[in-house]
Order: structure tokens, then C-alpha cells, then sequence
């Protein structure tokens, strides 16, 4: 059964992220749209829509690298990897672990996400 009570905010995470990249050269414009998509984080975790909330975070994370602040586009950027990582377990049912039976972290050697990290300037700290 389809939940329809989380469409809006889907919807409005979609249209967001779409018009960002196409209007994104004002500071000011960034600084609203890093508002706006942190205003929808909690309605997304709150409905456990954990992918979405995931391309929300890193869609933050963009808006704070386009914005100078890489600290705010890591913590972003690692809130994006923990939705991705919530939203996998609550579709496989099993938590994602490493080869040596660890949950796995934001700092683990997984070449996507090193490209990531790399993209925005997020240390292995």
C-alpha cells in the first residue's frame, strides 16, 4: 500500500533539488535553499523516508560547499551517508556491515564515498 502522506515532502525535496543547480550563482539564494533543505530533513526521518533524507543532506551538502563552508559540507555530507546506511538497513532489514562484521562508517575505504568526501574537502578524521 501506497503512503501518500509523504508525497509533498518528496515532491518538494525533488523540486528543490532540481532548481538548485539551475539558479545556485547567488550567495544569497544558497544561503536560502541551505535553509529550506534543512527545514525538510526532520519531516523526511520523521516519516522514515531515510533515501530521500539522504539526497536532501547531500543536496545541503552542495549548497555549503557552493557556499565556502566545508565543515557544514561534511557534517552534511556524513548526515548523507547515515540516512543512505538507515534507509538500506530498513529495506534489507540487516544493518550493512564491513568485512570485519562492523556497522559501517562514513570513513570506510569505499571508493564512492572517498570520491565524495574528496568533492567536498572532508578529511579522514
Amino acid at each position: 500500500m501506497l503512503n501518500f502522506a509523504k508525497w509533498p515532502i518528496v515532491l518538494g525535496a525533488l523540486v528543490v533539488s532540481g532548481y538548485v543547480p539551475l539558479v545556485c550563482a547567488d550567495t544569497s539564494l544558497d544561503k536560502k535553499v541551505a535553509t529550506s533543505l534543512q527545514g525538510m530533513l526532520p519531516a523526511l526521518v520523521k516519516s522514515g523516508d531515510f533515501r530521500s533524507a539522504s539526497n536532501v543532506s547531500f543536496q545541503l551538502a552542495s549548497a555549503h560547499g557552493r557556499l565556502g563552508d566545508a565543515s557544514a559540507a561534511c557534517a552534511a555530507l556524513s548526515q548523507s551517508f547515515k540516512f543512505y546506511r538507515e534507509a538500506m538497513v530498513k529495506g534489507s532489514g540487516q544493518p550493512e556491515a564491513d568485512d570485519s562484521g562492523e556497522v559501517a562508517t562514513l570513513y570506510n575505504d569505499g571508493y564512492g564515498r572517498a570520491q565524495a568526501r574528496a568533492k567536498f574537502g572532508c578529511s579522514r578524521t
